[in-house]
């Protein structure tokens, strides 16, 4: 679950998978990005309807864009090994939701890093932070940061007024404005001006989300995400006619 005031981000699971779980499906109207996190053991192979095959390797970003529709599945390489890592959903404007559909790929040495004050690291996979600059320019402008910090460390991080942003402590526990988090745990930061602060209690790992919202009409069922009624019945028609490709 995400907290309120998340527009442009759907949704965001922290998944660990040592087998086949997805059979190949569809998406329309948004981004499906993965993220295998750097300690993750094993890791995914991805295909999809546009004929591409890429291998998902830890501390690797995979970002589908739907666009109008498209067919993907991502399996682990290797039965009982497992992959640990997250998936967020970031919805596409009005103007991209009928798109061809592509993907994007960051492999992990190719990552921004910034160093914090301690031993902690920043891995910009999108957007900015400091000097550092994501190589990565998806449709839908946000920023997602990998932050490890060594307990009693502090990241200040600049927002702009206009962003909604949250924080997932992937490990370890953290404190921002006196609320305390710990792994697993959500922290929100949608009226937060300025900048994002966080203070590791114990050593700790975070994904800081962020990203101007949309503020679109948005029309929601199963794996589709379209603007209007129309446009999800098309999608639903493309998709049982197989105009969205198949693997």
């Amino acid at each position: 679950m995400l907290p309120g005031g998340s527009d442009p981000f759907l949704q965001f699971d922290h998944f660990h998978l040592s087998g086949p779980t997805f059979a190949a499906h569809p998406h329309a109207g948004f981004c499906a990005v993965t993220y295998l996190l750097p300690d993750s053991p094993g890791s995914l192979r991805n295909r999809d309807s546009l004929g591409s095959k890429r291998l998902i390797l830890p501390g690797d970003l995979h970002w589908t864009i739907a666009g109008r529709g498209v067919l993907h599945e991502e399996l682990p390489t290797a039965d009982g090994v497992d992959c640990h890592g997250l998936q967020i959903f970031v919805n596409l404007p009005a103007d991209q939701k009928l798109r061809e559909p592509s993907a994007l790929h960051l492999s992990a040495h190719d990552v921004p890093r910034v160093r914090l004050k301690k031993s902690g690291v920043v891995r910009v996979l999108c957007g900015t932070h400091r000097d550092a600059v994501s190589p990565l320019t998806p449709p839908t402008p946000v920023t997602l940061l990998d932050v490890t910090m060594a307990a009693g460390e502090v990241l200040n991080h600049a927002l702009a007024d206009d962003q909604h942003a949250f924080a997932y402590v992937v490990a370890g526990s953290v404190s921002s404005g006196g609320r305390e988090a710990d792994a697993g745990s959500l922290i929100g930061f949608s009226d937060t001006p300025g900048a994002l602060l966080l203070s590791a209690s114990s050593s700790a790992q975070v994904l800081i989300c962020h990203g101007r919202p949309l503020c679109e009409p948005m029309v929601a069922h199963g794996p589709f995400v379209m603007s209007n009624r129309e446009q999800l019945l098309q999608a639903f028609g493309d998709h049982a006619a197989g105009r969205m490709g198949r693997l």
